[in-house]
Order: C-alpha cells, then sequence, then structure tokens
C-alpha cells in the first residue's frame, strides 16, 4: 500500500489538548487570502501561563525509493511557510478558570505553494498546512498545551472572460448494418459551461444525441 497517507498525518493529532482549541469559518482558504479565527481557553482551574501564540505552518514532505537490487529508501522534510501570531508573550500571570477567547488574523502569501498529496508504491510527495495553538507554562514539570487544525491552500486563479465560454465537441459516425447496409447516421454533442476549473471544482458535461435511421 502506499505510504502517504501516514506521511501526510504522522503526529498531526497526536496529545491534542482539552483545554484549548483554534475555531475558523473554514478550512479551506486560497493564496493571498484572510484567515481570521479565534483561540479558545477552557479552564476548570486556575492555570499559570506564560506565552499564547497562534502557529500557521506550511512543510513540504517527499519519500521515495531508489537503487537497483537492494531498496534505498530517502525522505526530507522543508518548511515552506511559517507565520507566528504571538497573542499573549511573557504573561507569567494566573488565568482564572472559565472560557477564554482571544481573536487572530493573518494573510498567506501569494506566493506560497497549494496543499498537494500523491503517492504511489515508489514516491509520495505532500504539501500540507496546519494552524496550531500553543500555550506555555513557566513550570517545566508541567505540560505546555497544544492544538493542531489542517488547513488546505488553494491556489487562486485569475480568470480570462474566454475561460467561462462554452466548451463544446461535436462527432458524427455513419451507422451500417452487416457491414454494407446504410442505416444512417449518429450525431454526439458533449459540452461544458466553462473551459477552466479549479481543483476539486465539480465538471458538468452535457451530452446530446441526434441519430437518423432509415
Amino acid at each position: 500500500g502506499s505510504a502517504y497517507p501516514s506521511l501526510m498525518l504522522e503526529g498531526l493529532f497526536s496529545s491534542q489538548s482539552k483545554i484549548i482549541s483554534i475555531h475558523t469559518e473554514r478550512t479551506e482558504f486560497f493564496r493571498g487570502e484572510k484567515i481570521t479565527g479565534k483561540v479558545k481557553f477552557l479552564l476548570k482551574k486556575p492555570k499559570r501561563v506564560e506565552d499564547v501564540t497562534v502557529i500557521l505552518k506550511g512543510t513540504q514532505k517527499v519519500s521515495f525509493a531508489t537503487g537497483s537490487g537492494k531498496r534505498r529508501q530517502y525522505r526530507t522534510d522543508k518548511n515552506v511557510f511559517l507565520f507566528k501570531y504571538i497573542i499573549l508573550t511573557n504573561l507569567n500571570d494566573i488565568m482564572l478558570p472559565g472560557l477564554h477567547t482571544w481573536p487572530f488574523e493573518f494573510t498567506l502569501d501569494y506566493g506560497i505553494p497549494g496543499s498537494f498529496v500523491y503517492g504511489d508504491y515508489e514516491f509520495s510527495g505532500v504539501v500540507e498546512y496546519c494552524l496550531k495553538a500553543e500555550m506555555t507554562v513557566p513550570n517545566i514539570l508541567v505540560r505546555d498545551e497544544r492544538f493542531k487544525q489542517v488547513i488546505t491552500v488553494k491556489p487562486k486563479l485569475v480568470h480570462h472572460p474566454s475561460d467561462f465560454s462554452i466548451n463544446m465537441a461535436q462527432a458524427e459516425e455513419f451507422v451500417e448494418f452487416l457491414c454494407c447496409v446504410a442505416k444512417g447516421t449518429v450525431k454526439i454533442t458533449a459540452n461544458t459551461p466553462k473551459i477552466l476549473y479549479s481543483p476539486g471544482e465539480t465538471i458538468d458535461i452535457c451530452i446530446h444525441t441526434d441519430a437518423t435511421q432509415s
């Protein structure tokens, strides 16, 4: 089986915090778009807090096998985008029990690659993005709180008016019976409402048939 699903999600939801979470209106965004959301803390008892940050991290991961004879596995990870939004810093104060909400916003770069997943037996490649909320505490014996949410980054296409013109294709065939008796013609027409689509968009195809026979 393919290795790329585990490559994409490895460790992504491990050790999810139960008191800190990220909330956005949606999980799919275009390059250059502004992401807005909220970080929420639900505390049942007082907790000393030092820093609260939101991080958007984009990672490129590649794994492949090469060579003859003995199979060799190679893997490489590379950060393609990293943005840190600081909500609180050097606070070192006690937060009281209750629900605490903090807004955040930032804009995605136009030049970052879109989310991508591909994999087969010999090669897998992933470009993935995730939002991470972190709440650090000054006591090294107390665990920091972390929460991750996967988001999808889509390329923003610049459309030309001709991209939305109707695309049409036609084919016509003569029909014969027993290789020599003409029975008429069959005409098939297929069209789509436009010629340019974004990844993940549904393509509507309309097919018409016109048959005449003797």
